[in-house]
C-alpha cells in the first residue's frame, strides 16, 4: 500500500518531531528548517505542532503516573 502525498508529508513532519522530542522548540525548528528548507513555513509549523502533541502526551503520561504514586 502506498501512502498519499499528504500522508507522506505528515509522516516526515512526525519523524522530525519524534527524533527531536527531547529537544527545545528552537532546536526542533532548526532541524525542520534543515530537512524542509527555511522557506517551507507550512512544513516547519506542522513539525512544531507534531512536537507539541508529543510534549502534551508525555506530560499527560507523567501526570497520570504521579496520581498513582
Amino acid at each position: 500500500m502506498t501512502m498519499s502525498k499528504m500522508g507522506q508529508f505528515v509522516f516526515e513532519c512526525q519523524e522530525v518531531a519524534c527524533e527531536n522530542y527531547n529537544e527545545p522548540v528552537e532546536v526542533v525548528r532548526q532541524k525542520a528548517e534543515q530537512v524542509f528548507g527555511k522557506s517551507n513555513s507550512f512544513a516547519i509549523e506542522t513539525t512544531l505542532k507534531e512536537w507539541e502533541i508529543i510534549q502534551h502526551e508525555m506530560q499527560n503520561l507523567c501526570d497520570s503516573r504521579v496520581e498513582y504514586v
